[in-house]
C-alpha cells in the first residue's frame, strides 16, 4: 500500500503570511490538528512548514501572543518530515516512529504538496488488517466492528 493512496488528498493548507489566528480556525473548521504552510506556484503548492495545535498552544495560547496579527511563519516548524508519495505504509508508519510525529507532508516526484498522511491512516489501515487476519483464524468475535469507509469519513 502507497502513501499516496492512503493520504488525505485535500490538505489544510495555509501561506506563510496568515495569522495564527486563521490557522486555529482552519483547524478547527476541518477537524485536523496540523495545517501545511505552503508557497504557492502556480496551481501548486510547495511545503515549506507546518503549524500543529501543539504549537498554537505552546507558542500562542502560553506565552500570550496576541494570535491575530502573529504570522504562522514565526511559529511553524520549518524542519518538515516528509514523505514521497510511493513510500509504503509501513516506510511511512517508520519515518513516523523514529522521527515521533503524527503527521507526514505527502510529497509527488516534483516535491509538490499532494496531501498528509496521519498516524490515523496508520491505524485504520492496521486495524482493518487485524480484523482480516482474526477472522481468518476463527476469532473474529474479538476483531474490532468494521466501519464503512463512507461513514469514517464524515
Amino acid at each position: 500500500m502507497k502513501v499516496g493512496d492512503l493520504c488525505e488528498r485535500d490538505p489544510v493548507i495555509i501561506d506563510e503570511n496568515g495569522s495564527a489566528c486563521t490557522a486555529a480556525e482552519l483547524m478547527r473548521v476541518n477537524d485536523v490538528t496540523c495545517v501545511v504552510v505552503v508557497e504557492r506556484e502556480g496551481g501548486l503548492s510547495r511545503p515549506v512548514g507546518l503549524v500543529t495545535a501543539h504549537d498554537l498552544v505552546t507558542q500562542v495560547v502560553a506565552a500570550n501572543r496576541e494570535s491575530e496579527t502573529l504570522n504562522v511563519a514565526e511559529i511553524m516548524s520549518t524542519d518538515l518530515i516528509e514523505v514521497d508519495e510511493n513510500a509504503t505504509l509501513w516506510e511511512a508508519a517508520e519515518l513516523m516512529r523514529s522521527e515521533n510525529v503524527r503527521q507526514l507532508p505527502v510529497l509527488d516526484e516534483a516535491g509538490y504538496l499532494l496531501g498528509v498522511f496521519r498516524m490515523d491512516d496508520v491505524l485504520q489501515v492496521v486495524t482493518a488488517e487485524l480484523a482480516d487476519l482474526l477472522g481468518m483464524i476463527g476469532m473474529d468475535s474479538l476483531a474490532p466492528p468494521r466501519q464503512d469507509s463512507s461513514a469514517a469519513s464524515e
